[in-house]
C-alpha cells in the first residue's frame, strides 16, 4: 500500500502495524513498553506520516527503536 492511498494517520498506523506483523510476527506479545516508549512509537509514526515516509521505512524505524529500548 502506498502512502497516497491512505487518508489519515490512523490508516497509516494500521498499515505500519500490518507490515510489522507480516515481517516479524506478533512481536507485541514479547514487548513490555512503558508509557514513555509507547509515546515515542506514536511520535515516530506521526513523524513518518507527516513526512510521507514509506510504510516499510516507518516499520524499520520502529523495530530499530524497540530493539534499542528492549536490549538495555
Amino acid at each position: 500500500m502506498r502512502i497516497n492511498e491512505l487518508n489519515s494517520v490512523d490508516e497509516y498506523s494500521a498499515a505500519v502495524a500490518d507490515y510489522l506483523f507480516e515481517e516479524y510476527g506478533n512481536i507485541m506479545n514479547e514487548l513490555m513498553l512503558n508509557l514513555e516508549q509507547k509515546n515515542a512509537v506514536g511520535a515516530i509514526i506521526n513523524y513518518c506520516y507527516d513526512n510521507e515516509d514509506s510504510i516499510n521505512n516507518a516499520g524499520n524505524y520502529l523495530i530499530e527503536f524497540v530493539r534499542r529500548k528492549t536490549s538495555k
